[in-house]
């Protein structure tokens, strides 16, 4: 509110839909379970940002996963949290060689 007690008209409440509630939830749900890729990236997400962060994340991928499914008729696979620990020790590898050429440096594996 302004001074004259106008209303701030620019400002827009965000209110909570009863979808995105139930994508929330199936977060909590995949974030206590152990095997699953989904759980991997919510507590990767959790220690990065926190348990906010890491609920709405994993709920918009849900969300992503369920559009692609509806609209576009693709199966989901659940592929499992050992390809998804190798594909993320893939990404940082080669975010570290991108690093270490910027940088005039050589990466030795050991």
């Amino acid at each position: 509110m302004h001074k004259s007690g106008r209303t701030n008209k620019k400002r827009k409440i965000k209110k909570n839909s009863r979808a995105g509630q139930i994508f929330r939830e199936a977060a909590l749900s995949i974030a206590n379970s152990k095997h699953s890729a989904l759980s991997a990236f919510y507590k990767r997400m959790k220690a990065k940002k926190g348990f906010r962060h890491a609920l709405k994340a994993t709920a918009r991928k849900i969300a992503v996963f369920y559009y692609r499914i509806i609209t576009k008729g693709i199966a989901f696979v659940e592929q499992g949290i050992q390809l998804y620990q190798q594909k993320l020790k893939d990404q940082q590898l080669r975010l570290l060689q991108k690093k270490a050429k910027s940088l005039g440096l050589q990466l030795i594996s050991g």
